[in-house]
């Protein structure tokens, strides 16, 4: 089966890069300090909003995931077929697609 992905994203989600998660040598995560602060910029605030990671394809999603649970978060789940899935399954109306 071959899927024609739209660009774009589920209508609601906020992007936080995976670079804002992990150190510069890509070896380790950050702080949960920093995570926390991350989030927060980000308009999430883990005390008060449940989330649901997802990502391209759901690989990078996971960093969400693990940047959550070093925050004390250990019940966020993964969405793992993530915009790849949605783009091509999802309602329209739940999509903000790009040109």
């Amino acid at each position: 089966m071959q899927w024609e992905i739209k660009s774009g994203h589920i209508k609601g989600a906020v992007n936080i890069p995976l670079p804002l998660l992990i150190d510069s040598g890509m070896k380790q995560m950050k702080s949960a300090d920093v995570i926390r602060e991350v989030f927060k910029e980000a308009g999430v605030d883990l005390d008060t909003v449940s989330i649901v990671a997802s990502c391209g394809g759901g690989v990078t999603g996971c960093f969400t995931v693990l940047g959550a649970y070093l925050c004390g978060h250990e019940a966020v789940p993964l969405y793992d077929g993530s915009w790849t899935e949605y783009s091509v399954k999802g309602k329209p109306e739940n999509m903000v697609l790009f040109s």
